[in-house]
């Protein structure tokens, strides 16, 4: 790869981190949602930095070219993000069920209150 490209390209990695890191930073996004995406960010620093790294692991999964290895790659890891979004909504529908229920429960709960305390009220008011 160019030293020109490589410098790009590893420039673009750093402050990608370095937004990530500042959005965990801030608080606007889980840790455990991004640590992945750090993940990836630091594989690939490692890959643009140190070409001879994809050439090891190309040769040790079987792959002719250490690029065919980087699109294999992230597919992997797009379907491991895909799945692990996956399983995030799944639970987030499950917890908007649970919290739907229980604010319908306590919705009717308020309502016989209500109802019994008009009720109680006339009573108390015509032994006046």
């Amino acid at each position: 790869m160019n030293i020109r490209l490589q410098f790009i390209v590893g420039m673009a990695l750093v402050i990608a981190i370095i937004y990530v890191i500042n959005k965990v930073r801030t608080g606007k996004v889980d840790l455990r949602y991004v640590l992945i995406w750090l993940f990836l960010g630091i594989v690939f620093l490692a890959f643009n930095f140190i070409p001879q790294l994809q050439i090891v692991i190309s040769r040790a999964m079987g792959i002719a070219s250490p690029e065919n290895m980087l699109v294999f790659m992230s597919i992997g890891f797009i379907l491991v993000l895909l799945f692990n979004m996956t399983v995030i909504v799944s639970k987030q529908t499950k917890r908007i069920e649970r919290l739907i229920q229980e604010n319908a429960i306590l919705a009717g709960e308020i309502e016989e209150m209500k109802k019994m305390d008009k009720s109680g009220s006339r009573k108390n008011g015509s032994l006046e």
